[in-house]
């Protein structure tokens, strides 16, 4: 289950397609998934451009990588030879902190 965080400023989606003016601005993982052939972790998301994100294990709070939100308001973190997977990892931006479980973990994962 991806969790949406919703933002509090009024103009916080200036970036927003004009043609629907009903979106809300949020901050949210779209995406996170362990590619064991690769030993790679990918997530994906949205947020507001121009901010970082910060990626961390869900459970210990280690940090994992981070990244600018791109223009049109999209990131994605890619690490690769990790040697712990998490089962869960959290995105924070700002005050707004998002989880999400990760797809294919080990069974070991933590």
């Amino acid at each position: 289950v991806t969790e949406v965080l919703r933002c509090a400023p009024a103009d916080c989606c200036a970036w927003c397609p004009a043609v629907v003016p009903d979106v809300s601005c949020f901050f949210e993982i779209t995406w996170a998934k362990w590619n064991s052939s690769k030993s790679r972790l990918i997530v994906k998301g949205n947020g507001t451009p121009g901010e970082t994100v910060e990626l961390r294990h869900a459970v210990t709070g280690a940090f994992v990588g981070t990244k600018r939100v791109k223009d049109d308001g999209t990131w994605k973190i890619t690490v690769n030879g990790l040697s712990t997977v998490p089962c869960s990892v959290e995105a924070v931006s700002g005050s707004a902190s998002v989880a999400e479980a990760v797809r294919r973990a080990p069974s070991d994962c933590s």
